[in-house]
């Protein structure tokens, strides 16, 4: 498939899909006289705006596609060399994983993801560069299981989880930043005034489908290599 653009529906676990280049092995006579086993898929580009709940009690049935599979067909890995991924129900809850390399292996409980390169956002945590996040997705929910980012020489490490009801799932998660540059947080107003770094914890929690926000509560603490210049 040289170029496909889809928007989702109502039973789609995503709004709209964007891929580029992506193929897969088929046999001669594959889902003509045996199952098509394509093994890998492989996607050169994906942007994807993923669904971060429902308003019906059933949705989750929206959810089931992915870890389904085919009758004909089926398929154990998936590759994307440039993956953009996008999520929230608003601007106050939206993230966003941009031009990452994204792996994802099926096994017996879902899908181990490994994403690596790229940049990630989430609420003032904003263009951290990805060097590792491992990700478990079942039909339970989702869990960041390590994650490990940067910012200039500041670094950012991170676990979470999203779980609960599809018409109210829950954010839970924990990290710690060291050296972090805050500039990229603040307004354009502000940004040209102060400039520093800050080391410290925080804690993450709400949902991301609702009109509230994705809190994000600091502890800050000033590092020897840290400052605040105003």
């Amino acid at each position: 498939i040289t170029s496909l653009d889809v928007v989702g529906g109502d039973d789609s676990f995503f709004d709209r899909a964007s891929i580029r280049n992506c193929k897969t092995r088929m046999g001669l006579l594959a889902g003509v006289v045996n199952k098509w086993r394509g093994e890998s898929i492989e996607i050169e580009r994906l942007e994807m705006a993923i669904k971060s709940g429902s308003d019906e009690p059933d949705g989750a049935g929206a959810f089931e596609a992915i870890f389904q599979q085919g009758d004909d067909f089926s398929f154990e890995r998936i590759e994307v060399a440039d993956a953009s991924l996008s999520w929230g129900y608003s601007e106050l809850t939206a993230g966003r994983i941009e031009n990452a390399k994204l792996s994802a292996q099926r096994n017996e409980g879902g899908w181990r993801l490994t994403v690596t390169g790229g940049t990630f956002s989430q609420n003032w945590l904003k263009g951290l560069s990805i060097e590792v996040l491992e990700c478990r997705l079942t039909r339970e929910g989702v869990q960041i299981v390590e994650g490990r980012m940067r910012s200039g020489s500041g670094a950012v490490t991170l676990v979470a989880e999203v779980r609960g009801p599809v018409t109210d799932p829950q954010v839970t998660g924990s990290g710690e930043m060291k050296n972090l540059p805050f500039a990229q947080s603040l307004t354009p107003e502000v940004e040209a005034f102060v400039r520093g770094s800050l080391s410290g914890s925080f804690t993450l929690g709400g949902s991301p489908y609702s009109s509230s926000v994705i809190a994000i509560n600091a502890e800050i603490v000033m590092d020897l290599n840290d400052e605040i210049v105003i």
